[in-house]
């Protein structure tokens, strides 16, 4: 039964269709049966069974996400291989080892492991396992968002990989190269890398390979706001994924199709991508790296208004970042608490969060992430009165995201600067900077921002004395927040245009809007409820005296 099911595994390495399922159930009774000794077998024997189901099913495992029994076969092996003194063998199998503990989650654990595993290649070779090892070290401390070490790593293995005339292997280490760059704000060398990983990819016919690297542009373009071809590069890499049986990585595409769609104003489309690419990775086993999921899920929750939901995901988001030791995603999941805590007025839960976050990337070297912190705690710092320092943050927001090239993170911060400008009285100045941030929206695509600018735009207007613009602007605000559900956004613009059609003597029109202000925050328990209430009563107050 054993060398039945071996045999079969063989035949079909290359079609994980044929080896799911009941199939898959009887190769692991064989491997188990084998491994464990209990069929009569030699020693010789129980080895070469043991690295023949290994072999046989390695590629299988991994494409189906099955990182937990990948490890126990891996951990049998390596039993096996140091029992018959092969430390060629032991270095691979360490490799594999450490590369199981990360896709698991388990940063701290791969780093060791991938430590132990470069000694041995470097002691007995080969040349191109040291780079595979190499290039596996760079992966963990991008994990743990470590970037110059990452990077440092990847420049050993890439002259390694060439000089073994590993072409495959190139490719992935400069697309692994290229994740790592774009982390750090480095765009346009990231994108250079992936499109020459892609060329070798497609030469060698790597399709899992290409599938990566798609998913992995995918993203970059994402973050450049250039959503028509995020969605060109995202749509081929899961189709491709799909076509091979690679479950492994589905869930990053999918979580990145969920981004795309909530930039694009569709966050009930996002939230059921986030939920889908969650049930693909639980499915697999595979809950150490589930955070960003979280984070996501938390964010468009917020995005609806539904902040106890929404604190509920980031929360669990943190937790899961805090056990793995990733710097980077605890430093997403404080950022995104903290603007929660913002949007609520819990001034100083934002500032506490927001500082701690700072930190995190500051001390990683993430110039692009910085940029965005430095603008989120401005905010904070000008709702405490603390303008100066509030200002200089955004100056330093502002020249880094031109530096960058990153239009979006440049409107947010003529945003926050237009609010610190309108609080000195510069309304003017204030008014300048909406507009500029204005004309960038159309190319950045961000449909929440945008409404929150017109919104701003219409507060200004008003205080100049330019009711009809204040109207105009607060009417295109309102358009567009219901378009893309922000609730929140649009209690707080149906009481600002409540307020200004007061002020205006136009006593109906505050009313209905100011009751669907009240509607709004009922339906989603917001924090100004007590004060939009009291504004609806007292209009009703005035309509009936009137």
């Amino acid at each position: 039964m054993t060398r039945y099911y071996l045999a079969y595994a063989r035949q079909h390495k290359d079609d994980w269709q044929a080896l799911d399922g009941d199939q898959f159930a009887q190769i692991r009774r064989g491997w188990t049966v084998a491994s464990e000794g209990s069929a009569g077998l030699t020693a010789d024997e129980q080895v070469n069974l043991i690295f023949g189901y290994l072999n046989a099913l390695d590629s299988y495992l991994e494409r189906r996400g099955l990182w937990a029994d990948l490890l126990t076969w891996n951990g049998r092996a390596l039993t096996a291989a140091q029992g018959i003194g092969n430390e060629a063998l032991v270095g691979g199998l360490l490799n594999d080892i450490g590369l199981c503990h990360r896709h698991l989650g388990r940063y701290g654990e791969a780093r060791e492991i991938f430590e132990q595993a470069l000694a041995v290649r470097r002691r007995v070779g080969p040349v191109a396992g040291e780079a595979v090892t190499l290039n596996n070290l760079g992966l963990v401390h991008d994990d743990l968002s470590e970037y110059a070490q990452a990077i440092a790593f990847y420049e050993q293995a890439l002259p390694l990989r060439q000089a073994a005339g590993d072409r495959a292997g190139e490719g992935i280490t400069l697309q692994n190269l290229a994740t790592t760059l774009m982390q750090i704000g480095r765009w346009g060398e990231a994108a250079e890398r992936f499109e020459q990983a892609l060329v070798i990819e497609r030469e060698a016919g790597d399709r899992m390979g290409e599938a990566g690297t798609l998913s992995n542009l995918g993203q970059l373009y994402l973050q450049m706001s250039r959503r028509d071809e995020a969605e060109a590069a995202l749509t081929q890499a899961l189709a491709l994924m799909r076509a091979i049986g690679d479950r492994g990585h589905e869930t990053a595409v999918l979580n990145n199709l969920g981004l795309l769609a909530r930039a694009r104003g569709q966050p009930r489309r996002a939230l059921a991508l986030f939920e889908e690419a969650l049930a693909v990775q639980r499915q697999a086993g595979v809950t150490g790296t589930e955070a960003p999921l979280l984070n996501n899920l938390g964010t468009t929750y917020q995005a609806l208004g539904d902040w106890r939901r929404a604190l509920a995901y980031f929360q669990q988001a943190l937790a899961r970042h805090q056990a793995t030791g990733d710097r980077a995603g605890q430093a997403t999941a404080l950022a995104n608490i903290g603007g929660l805590h913002l949007e609520r007025d819990a001034l100083a839960e934002a500032r506490v969060a927001y500082e701690q976050a700072l930190a995190l990337v500051q001390a990683s070297g993430d110039r692009d992430s910085e940029a965005t912190l430095l603008n989120n705690l401005a905010a904070v710092l000008r709702a405490q009165g603390e303008l100066d320092l509030a200002a200089e943050h955004l100056a330093t927001a502002l020249a880094t995201a031109r530096e960058v090239g990153n239009r979006e993170m440049e409107a947010t911060a003529l945003s926050n600067l237009a609010a610190t400008r309108f609080d000195r009285g510069d309304l003017p100045g204030a008014r300048a900077a909406l507009e500029a941030a204005l004309a960038l929206r159309p190319e950045t695509g961000d449909l929440l921002a945008a409404g929150a600018t017109l919104n701003n735009l219409a507060a200004v207007s008003s205080a100049q004395g330019d009711p009809a613009a204040a109207v105009d602007y607060y009417e295109r605000a309102l358009a567009v927040r219901r378009q893309i559900e922000d609730v929140a956004g649009q209690a707080h613009t149906l009481y600002n245009l409540g307020i200004l059609c007061t002020d205006l003597g136009d006593f109906s029109r505050a009313e209905i809007a100011l009751a669907e202000a009240v509607t709004l925050d009922e339906q989603c328990d917001l924090p100004q409820i007590s004060r939009d209430r009291k504004a609806l009563l007292e209009i009703r107050s005035r309509l009936i005296h009137s």
